[in-house]
């Protein structure tokens, strides 16, 4: 298995511009019955997209062992079927708007009026991330770079609402995600786990272990594997 390459051009022909592949859930809390059934190649191509999008189809497809045609019948198969979301660029805040400072947003609102709240807010232009979280503090978001214009408007924006607590908290610096994370879907055809040494369907996590991305059909199997892998490793 191959390491994930880098720098290179993007999986779209976009040239240098970094896409983030943002992934819808495959199943929510109601089983649909029309769901989409992934195999484990598709979900490699999900993982690896989601790390590095800038991936060309050739490369891409040498680490899953699929053609460029392949991989593109895939990605359009998950686009197709609402996986994938949407491509959208990241954007390096500190080189834009280096004179501009980032908040966090806190406030409280009755749920009943959460969406009218939402639209509102998303209205300004001026948020990143809105959530609507199940605590006392039930509101949150990340804004965009703020000049001190900005930062005025918003607030009697937010006074015009009608919420009376809140809080804009500077937000100092912004940590990506690890590149290294698990990948779980429901519903998958055909995968394979290492631990068990046999082939599965339904439920799998896809996992990062040393350069291989590999299938696990439990969250038990993965630690036990990840734990004797570790031993392994010591021994060495």
């Amino acid at each position: 298995m191959q390491k994930d390459p880098s720098g290179l051009r993007s999986v779209f022909d976009t040239g240098e511009m970094v896409f983030l592949t943002t992934l819808n859930s495959v199943v929510n809390e109601n089983k649909h019955e029309d769901m989409i059934k992934l195999d484990q190649k598709d979900l490699k191509v999900l993982y690896f997209l989601k790390n590095n999008a800038r991936m060309s189809l050739t490369d891409l497809g040498k680490i899953v062992d699929l053609s460029p045609a392949g991989v593109t019948l895939r990605i359009n198969k998950l686009i197709e079927s609402g996986v994938i979301d949407r491509f959208t660029i990241k954007i390096n805040y500190q080189i834009l708007s280096p004179n501009s400072q980032r908040y966090e947003f806190l406030g409280n609102i009755d749920f009943t009026k959460a969406s009218e709240v939402i639209q509102q807010l998303q209205a300004t232009r001026l948020f990143e991330h809105i959530f609507l979280i199940s605590t006392e503090t039930n509101l949150k978001g990340i804004t965009l770079p703020l000049s001190q214009k900005d930062l005025r408007v918003l607030i009697e924006t937010i006074q015009q609402i009608g919420l009376e607590k809140f809080s804009l908290l500077p937000v100092l610096e912004v940590h990506e995600g690890s590149p290294i994370f698990d990948l779980q879907a429901e519903d998958v055809t055909t995968a394979y786990c290492p631990q068990c040494q046999d082939s599965f369907t339904g439920e799998a996590i896809l996992s990062r272990i040393g350069t291989q991305i590999l299938a696990f059909c439990c969250r038990e199997c993965k630690d036990e594997f990840v734990a004797h892998y570790n031993k392994l490793l010591a021994t060495e």
